[in-house]
């Protein structure tokens, strides 16, 4: 009974060390990647030298390419995801209510939170840039606007997890500084309104940062019936053909550490306009900088026939939309460049980002 007492701590005491080397071993005989799953360079093997520092990159160096990583990182999420509910990296993705998953990096945060908001002295110099701006567009026979598109987390405040609800203050959001500040100034900002939810499909994506091209659609019927300057009717609901595509990933599962979680599903509503009388083509300028969009349409007699947008990865579903009612759009991935704006000459120009992104045109 004694022999195998001991030949059982033996064997355990085996199997422990075994379990402390064997990562070791992995790390020295299978071959390593030099791209991590978080799409970013892994860690290079640093310099001999006897100093902590070197030992400190040496762990960083091990860390990075521990064998298996990435298939003990998605076992973890998929652990803490499925069984607790949360999130495995919270300074990135937090995972909200009925299946809903939320950004949550820092400019995120300092948005949603509104804790992002301009003292006096700057609120004025950026109206005051905005006027100028637009001044000196009218004088060039050019029209200017300026606005964003809401974040997900206003829009489904209720879906947030109580960890994001906390932190948000009881106050104005920089977009409502914004609108007061230009509305006194006699400059309309372009704020879409949050409409009631439609059971076709989501205004904003479940699994995804981005908006569906529903939310585009409500955005885009805002924009045209705002400004009834530019004399742009645009298409109603039912002038579209709608389908829900089934979809079980998204840019936020990807921060998820995950490609798709266990039930965590969506139908992102796609759209094609019915009538065949009015359609646009992708075209190319090799003038236009990385990520450029051009559109041009030549079934339509448009009043207005160039569009200048300087927006950002949600412009990308404005296309189907916008691009009905210009002879040529422009969408770039951009803040606004007047270069590019006497290179283009347009007579509109739409300065347009997400909420949690405005405070990079102040």
């Amino acid at each position: 009974m004694k022999k195998a007492k001991i030949i059982l701590q033996v064997f355990f005491i085996v199997a422990f060390a075994l379990l402390l080397i064997a990562p070791f071993i992995g790390f020295l005989i299978l071959p390593e990647a030099n791209v991590s799953n978080e799409n970013r360079k892994l860690t290079g093997l640093p310099e001999q030298s006897f100093t902590k520092e070197y030992f400190q990159d040496f762990e960083l160096y091990f860390n990075d390419r521990f064998p298996n990583r990435q298939k003990f990182i998605a076992k973890n999420a998929e652990i803490k995801i499925k069984y607790f509910k949360v999130s495995p990296f919270p300074d990135k993705v937090q995972i909200g209510n009925d299946g809903f998953l939320f950004i949550n990096t820092d400019e995120a945060l300092k948005s949603y939170s509104r804790r992002d908001l301009l003292t006096t002295d700057d609120l004025n110099k950026f109206v005051d840039k905005i006027v100028k701006k637009d001044s000196l567009l009218k004088a060039r026979g050019i029209s200017y606007y300026f606005g964003y598109f809401p974040n997900k987390h206003n829009i489904y405040i209720e879906k947030l997890p109580k960890a994001m609800r906390v932190q948000i203050r009881d106050t104005i959001s920089l977009a409502t500084q914004l609108k007061k500040g230009l509305s006194l100034n006699g400059f309309t900002l372009f704020e879409p309104s949050v409409y009631p939810e439609r059971k076709e499909a989501l205004r904003y994506l479940k699994l995804d940062t981005h908006w569906s091209n529903l939310g585009s659609f409500q955005a885009y019927q805002d924009f045209f019936k705002t400004f009834t300057e530019l004399d742009v009717t645009p298409y109603k609901y039912n002038d579209f053909r709608w389908r829900n595509v089934h979809q079980r990933f998204g840019d936020l599962t990807k921060l998820a550490g995950l490609d798709s979680i266990a039930g965590y599903e969506e139908y992102r509503p796609l759209s094609d306009l019915k009538s065949q009388s009015n359609k646009y083509v992708y075209d190319t300028l090799e003038s236009l900088p990385p990520r450029a969009i051009r559109t041009t349409n030549n079934s339509i007699d448009a009043k207005q026939k160039k569009l200048l947008v300087f927006g950002d990865s949600y412009s990308n579903n404005m296309i189907p939309f916008y691009s009905l009612h210009f002879k040529e759009v422009i969408y770039l991935r951009d803040e606004y460049n007047q270069q590019m704006v006497d290179s283009i000459k347009p007579n509109i120009v739409l300065e347009v980002s997400v909420e949690r992104f405005l405070y990079k045109h102040i």
